[in-house]
């Protein structure tokens, strides 16, 4: 059969981290499964939003669609699209948000909905159509039937090391344009999924069943010897958990003489446990840890069920800072703040000296506990605001004081003379396109909210 799979694009409505701009992985994964018994072709629209000319050209038998809880209008967009070209065309949608929220893909365009893993998935939805086979007998779907949507049996978790390696050859003429910040290219590699922890904002513990599911570093390093770029960013929740499992990881990196600039996430109190994993990881090429500290308070941290305190992200920044790695240092912006609450937060932040700041508005996340306590409050029920930019429920300060202190925090908690010194150290190539980027993204910010 004929798959074509599609990358959605964000809306030009949506704040987001334009900043960041990483490969399809999920629908690479897609590939890997399917491209020994079918013909796929993978559409990255971000970059060739040519979709009509390629259904055209390619005359798919299955098109299929995966995004976040941001990209459910433009998924949506581009189903009813392929339907409105032909409507014998089976269309397949999966992913984050229809993990959580399959309900949101009720729509008579769309046929199927994968709810999980989607790998494995998708290559028996190929062969049972191709078999004229009953599609019932899969589990993990919401199948379209006679104007109604009908569940199958739940899927279980899988071994991750079972799934096939990404084909990242479905996508060579973009490969060289995926980046972070100043750094390109960035190939992404999968090491774990799910999370052990119950952070009341976050839904991936929940979907992988509260349990953290690890591949074994002998698979990871077989898959990371095929990849060609420099930059290696793990798309885990939480990279390091397993220590023991990394510690290995590292060891066989090392012996095989592989040298990559390494970015991840971590969390502060994995690092404030195992300095030495950190020291490790240094010397084999870790550049950039990403670190939530969520707040400067315990009782914050409390309210956020993030079972680590104020203290510990202190020695985690302690021990990053020791071994020289670029810390990008996360904190929540609540609705409910005060000036005094974002004058303390900038205040925070530059007396630890966290010169990579990041300040991601609350966003009540379908699946997420907080979404349950507070959907009654949702001001808006526009996904495409679900970009960590936008205040979803009501703010303490009037809407646009809230926006305008947002952006202060976002233009000069860094002191500025920090920032240019901060950029000078990047690739010489990327400091300017970097500076623009910030500036169109603030301007974005600016007209959005209505502050122009």
């Amino acid at each position: 059969m004929k798959i074509l799979l599609v990358q959605p694009e964000v809306s030009s409505d949506a704040i987001v981290g334009d900043l960041l701009l990483m490969e399809p992985l999920a629908l690479e994964y897609l590939a890997g499964g399917l491209k020994s018994d079918h013909n796929v072709r993978l559409l990255d629209l971000r970059f060739d939003n040519n979709l009509e000319r390629v259904l055209e050209d390619f005359y798919p038998d299955i098109v299929g669609t995966t995004g976040y809880t941001v990209h459910v209008k433009r998924c949506k967009d581009i189903l009813e699209k392929v339907k409105q070209f032909n409507k014998d065309i089976v269309t397949v949608i999966g992913g984050h948000h229809a993990t959580v929220a399959p309900q949101d893909f009720y729509e008579p365009f769309i046929d199927i909905i994968v709810i999980g893993e989607g790998v494995f998935t998708m290559k028996e939805i190929s062969e049972t159509l191709e078999d004229k086979g009953d599609l019932k007998k899969i589990n993990g779907l919401a199948i379209r039937e006679n104007g109604r949507f009908h569940r199958t049996s739940a899927r279980t978790n899988i071994d991750l090391d079972s799934l096939p390696f990404p084909d990242r050859s479905c996508n060579p003429s973009h490969r060289d344009r995926y980046s972070l910040g100043t750094e390109k290219p960035v190939a992404l590699l999968r090491t774990s999924l799910g999370c052990a922890f119950k952070c009341i904002y976050c839904a991936q513990w929940k979907i992988s069943g509260e349990k953290y599911l690890t591949r074994k570093p002998k698979s990871i390093l077989e898959e990371l010897s095929t990849i060609k770029e420099p930059y290696i960013f793990f798309a885990d929740d939480e990279a390091f958990l397993d220590a023991d499992r990394m510690m290995e990881l590292a060891r066989l990196i090392k012996e095989v003489g592989i040298k990559k600039k390494y970015h991840l996430y971590a969390r502060a109190d994995t690092i404030a446990k195992n300095p030495n994993l950190i020291e490790k990881w240094k010397e084999i090429g870790l550049s950039f840890i990403a670190v939530g500290f969520e707040a400067f308070s315990d009782k914050e941290l409390e309210y956020l069920n993030k079972r680590t305190t104020v203290d510990t992200n202190h020695e985690a920044i302690n021990i990053i800072k020791e071994n020289n790695i670029v810390l990008y240092a996360n904190f929540i912006v609540r609705p409910d703040f005060t000036r005094e609450d974002f004058h303390r937060l900038k205040g925070y932040v530059r007396e630890k000296k966290l010169y990579n700041p990041k300040f991601p508005i609350y966003t009540p996340f379908p699946g997420t506990d907080y979404y349950e306590s507070v959907k009654s409050k949702i001001t808006s029920g526009d996904y495409e605001l679900y970009d960590f930019k936008h205040a979803l429920t009501p703010t303490k300060l009037p809407i646009k004081e809230f926006y305008q202190e947002y952006i202060n925090l976002q233009e000069h908690t860094v002191p500025r003379p920090r920032a240019y010194l901060d950029l000078i150290k990047r690739p010489l190539a990327g400091i300017i396109p970097l500076i623009l980027k910030r500036k169109k993204s603030v301007a974005n910010m600016r007209k959005d909210y209505g502050l122009d």
